[in-house]
This record gives C-alpha cells, sequence and structure tokens, in this order.
C-alpha cells in the first residue's frame, strides 16, 4: 500500500512540473496561472493585436476559477479582451474600454482536473507595436 502511495506521489509530482507542449505556430506569449497568486505578464503587441496562451492548474473537477487584472502599462489607449479556458469562453465583467489601472473581473469554468489550457486575445486601440504588462490574480 505504501509503495502504491509513493508511485503515486512521484507520478504526480512529475505531471506538475512538465512544461506544457509548444503549441505548433504559435506567436502568443507564454502564460501559466497559479491560483492564489498574483503574477505579471507580458504580452507583445503587433499592429495592435497580441495574445498569451498556457495553462492554468486546476486541483478540482469543473470548478469555477476567478480572476481580476489590471493593465500596467502602457498608459495610451484602452483595450479590448476575449478569452477561452478548456475550449470555452471566459466570462468578464468589462471586456472592453480596459484603461490603465481599470480593475477588470473574469470567471472561467475549468473542464478538466489538474490543467486546463487557456488563452487571452488583445486588442488595443492604437495600430502601434508595444507590450502590454499587466497584472493578474486567480483563484478557485
Amino acid at each position: 500500500m505504501k509503495t502504491w502511495i509513493c508511485i503515486l506521489i512521484v507520478v504526480f509530482s512529475l505531471l506538475f512540473s512538465m512544461p506544457q507542449k509548444a503549441m505548433a505556430a504559435s506567436s502568443c506569449a507564454p502564460l501559466n496561472i497559479r491560483l492564489s497568486t498574483s503574477q505579471d505578464f507580458e504580452i507583445p503587441i503587433n499592429n495592435g493585436k497580441g495574445c498569451a496562451e498556457g495553462s492554468v492548474f486546476n486541483p478540482t473537477w469543473l470548478s469555477t476559477i476567478k480572476g481580476t487584472g489590471n493593465v500596467v502599462s502602457p498608459e495610451a489607449g484602452t483595450w479590448t479582451i476575449e478569452g477561452k479556458a478548456g475550449g470555452k469562453s471566459i466570462s468578464f465583467k468589462s471586456a472592453s474600454n480596459i484603461a490603465i489601472n481599470d480593475a477588470v473581473e473574469w470567471e472561467a469554468q475549468a473542464q478538466k482536473f489538474w490543467r486546463n489550457a487557456i488563452r487571452f486575445d488583445v486588442s488595443w486601440s492604437k495600430n502601434e507595436n508595444t507590450t502590454l504588462k499587466i497584472h493578474l490574480n486567480a483563484n478557485l
């Protein structure tokens, strides 16, 4: 019995520490969200558009992941955001005309245990190149 428990612990720890498979032909910034932490992300913006994709760890089955985020920079312009988690749309309280320091609440239904694919697509009101810096919190 102890042997099986040890094997399960090793398998789960290996799965949790495995890097996500690289998405084929994806130019999105990497995004690996950890629950119950505050994180900063940078998304390269080309001609006013950019994306970030990766995963969010989910310790339970079919749970709701809630979060807040805000734009740290650039200071000019406004943003529109769309997102998907596990293939389903992420719900946003306000997803357009987001300015610097505006708090944006979001909610996603995790579809499976362990890791769920997540992707955010952003559009800037300016058709220029920059780096979008965001601060993100996520919780169950």
